[in-house]
């Protein structure tokens, strides 16, 4: 489903005009993408957890070259969906 499939559905769902469904769809998704880029734990209940997990560094490969190489460590985003989802 792509998000302009997802306004017009909302919008058909709540009898809310597209535009106005429109506005509150990107609204709530900047919210969440600015919450989410801030670090912070954004959990939304009966859908799911977005949250960040410390990756380590490791060794990799590169295959061009045939030399090991360093990767370092980083934050990485994590969805963990709700029980109920299932």
């Amino acid at each position: 489903m792509t998000k302009k499939q997802l306004i017009y559905r909302v919008s058909k769902s709540t009898g809310i005009t597209y535009k106005d469904t429109e506005l509150v769809i990107e609204a709530f998704l900047q919210e969440l993408l600015d919450q989410w880029r801030a670090r912070v734990r954004v959990a939304i209940r009966g859908f799911g957890t977005f949250t960040w997990k410390k990756q380590a560094a490791k060794k990799g490969r590169d295959i061009n070259k045939g030399k090991t190489i360093n990767i370092p460590a980083r934050m990485k985003p994590v969805f963990k969906p709700s029980k109920q989802l299932f």
